[in-house]
């Protein structure tokens, strides 16, 4: 997917080991688009896959590159017509079977035919905008995991307040501005405030931070997480006031969420990391050249990022007024 000066640009920028936005932003990039654009507060339309936007607004001041850096012609390599890929449907902006009918190569585009909406006829899609498709295995955006039962777990999944002392929380920090993880020490109920103790800043005391600037965080997740994970920040993402588009954010979250917890819960129970990669989801494998580049620390970051953005959605969704 990236060429080798790509590749030598985020390495150097991973290795700079700092804790900001470029950073931040970083890690992600390797990984899903997904959650780089949600990284990059652009959650109202998602999932997007637009790497290529992405990587050109970061370096844009650089005489190596352009506004074409990723050869998407490429895209076309492993396609052909008649072929099934997963392609997005612009209405919702999320990803569905098709069947490919013609290709466009000097428009990149490919003509697609959406499984069970065929009287609709053919739609447009950019070639950076379909991704392969195997039957055998469990579709990302699977309708199961948006059916009216499923979206009912934004309400029903509800967490009592206020946090007892103990609990793990996403805390914002006052300095950054950006959340890490903490366990509550207490409760002012007169101004509603949480002190809260940030792990691996244990040395630095207890902070008082305003209610809703506290969030959830399970204990599954927290005991998963690692030092490196304890000083990596994570930013509340500018979310959409859309309630619908807000479930929707919720239920991918929770379901990516609770797949790289089985995994890593694998590892955990068989206390041995042998043949762990077998078991990556291909939402996450998809987007690197091979499992080398794939470490234990950057899936124990990735669950609890994708923890975090669960109880993002969900708190924002609580807080918009019927």
């Amino acid at each position: 997917m990236w060429n080798e000066f790509e590749k030598q640009f985020w390495q150097g920028v991973v290795n700079e080991e700092k804790y900001d936005e470029t950073y931040f932003n970083s890690i992600f990039s390797f990984v899903t688009s997904e959650l780089l654009d949600l990284s990059l507060d652009s959650i109202s339309e998602m999932p997007l896959r637009d790497n290529t936007r992405i990587y050109s607004e970061i370096i844009d001041n650089d005489n190596n590159t352009g506004s074409n850096l990723i050869d998407i012609d490429s895209y076309f390599n492993n396609y052909q017509v008649g072929d099934k890929v997963l392609a997005l449907y612009e209405e919702d902006n999320n990803y569905y079977v098709a069947t490919i009918t013609s290709i466009n190569y000097l428009e990149r585009t490919v003509n697609v035919i959406y499984d069970g909406f065929e009287d609709e006829g053919e739609y447009v899609v950019s070639a950076s905008d379909i991704d392969n498709y195997n039957e055998e295995e469990e579709e990302l955006f699977s309708d199961e995991i948006f059916d009216n039962g499923t979206r009912n777990s934004i309400v029903t999944d509800k967490i009592d307040f206020p946090f007892v002392n103990g609990s793990k929380v996403f805390a914002e920090y006052y300095v950054d501005r950006m959340y890490y993880l903490g366990t509550v020490a207490g409760f002012d109920e007169k101004n509603s405030t949480y002190k809260v103790i940030f792990s691996g800043f244990q040395d630095e005391g207890v902070f008082e931070i305003k209610e809703d600037k506290v969030l959830k965080c399970s204990d599954d997740c927290y005991y998963i997480a690692n030092d490196k994970t304890f000083i990596t920040p994570f930013k509340f993402p500018e979310i959409c006031e859309d309630k619908e588009e807000l479930i929707d954010s919720y239920l991918l979250s929770k379901h990516h969420s609770d797949i790289l917890n089985r995994l890593l819960q694998d590892v955990i129970v068989n206390d041995t990391t042998d043949g762990w990669k077998q078991n990556i989801p291909d939402f996450i494998k998809k987007y690197f050249d091979n499992d080398e580049f794939i470490t234990l620390d950057m899936m124990i970051l990735i669950y609890v990022f994708t923890e975090f953005l669960t109880m993002c959605f969900q708190k924002s969704y609580h807080n918009i007024k019927v």
